[in-house]
């Protein structure tokens, strides 16, 4: 199984075009508060081909973000080959946390770039090396 876990900022659109490159079985789109509606809007278009959850956090706390995120991975049983990290959005807060999981799980991270009209979608592995980029 494959879980992408987005860190959901104010713009859908870096979150959707992952989602939708990668073969997903499941979602987890991780919002603040302030980013909720744009979780909840992105996760009715992506619910119809993809499983997805919500997931709460706070927006600055990295240890209460570190520590709802490993639940969900725990609670869950996912292993490394099942996550991918998509560290787009989100506060740099949920970045940094986010960022920590995926090390300690060698889990790979994708970044979306958008500059003058082209996207890059960037995978990196464990040691932050692009292993793979991938172009709109």
């Amino acid at each position: 199984m494959t879980v992408m876990i987005s860190l959901i900022g104010e713009q859908p659109i870096p979150n959707l075009l992952a989602l939708r490159h990668e073969k997903l079985q499941r979602a987890a789109l991780v919002s603040t508060q302030l980013t909720r509606q744009v979780a909840e809007r992105l996760q009715s278009l992506i619910q119809q081909h993809t499983d997805t959850f919500h997931l709460l956090v706070d927006p600055y706390d990295i240890q209460s973000i570190y520590k709802d995120l490993t639940g969900v991975v725990e609670r869950n049983g996912w292993h490394n080959e099942d996550l991918v990290f998509n560290l787009t959005g989100g506060t740099k807060t949920m970045v940094l946390a986010a960022y920590q999981i995926a090390i300690e799980l060698r889990s790979p991270i994708v970044y979306l770039q958008s500059e003058r009209s082209r996207t890059r979608l960037y995978r990196y592995d464990l040691h932050g090396r692009v292993y793979r980029k991938i172009s709109d």
